[in-house]
């Protein structure tokens, strides 16, 4: 008794949403698309999948059923997130290359100025001291 309440609900469930359907596509054009939509990159489209073909009619099959697609669901969002990490890591490496080797080639020249007149400061000492001459 219980799989004949559960078949009516789920078919009362279903007959609604056709019902709605069917409304909104009879008053379609009341709704101005392009002003809802706008600015909109993406339409997301909800399709609902029935479990009767796959698992039979038991609860059983119909949990089983519900196993196997969230597993598989959660299976095709792991190796999304996967290659997304991949990507950024990739995209790290880009962006790091890009600002910072130009800014290391600046420190680099710097630090080599700086080389050069720290050397030209210690040889005016020793100069100055007597220990060796200006320009060796």
């Amino acid at each position: 008794m219980g799989d004949t309440f559960e078949r009516v609900q789920e078919t009362a469930v279903g007959a609604q949403l056709k019902e709605i359907a069917s409304l909104m596509l009879e008053n379609e054009f009341i709704f101005n698309r392009k002003r809802i939509f706008k600015g909109m990159k993406y339409i997301m489209v909800i399709k609902t999948e029935t479990a009767e073909s796959a698992g039979g009619g038991s609860w059983e099959g119909k949990l089983n059923t519900l196993k196997w697609s969230l597993e598989e669901s959660s299976d095709s969002h792991i190796e999304h997130l996967r290659k997304l990490n991949t990507n950024l890591d990739k995209l790290l490496v880009i962006a790091l290359e890009e600002k910072i080797w130009p800014i290391e080639e600046k420190i680099n020249n710097k630090m080599q100025q700086l080389d050069g007149r720290v050397m030209s400061v210690l040889n005016r000492l020793l100069v100055y001291a007597g220990k060796a001459k200006y320009g060796e």
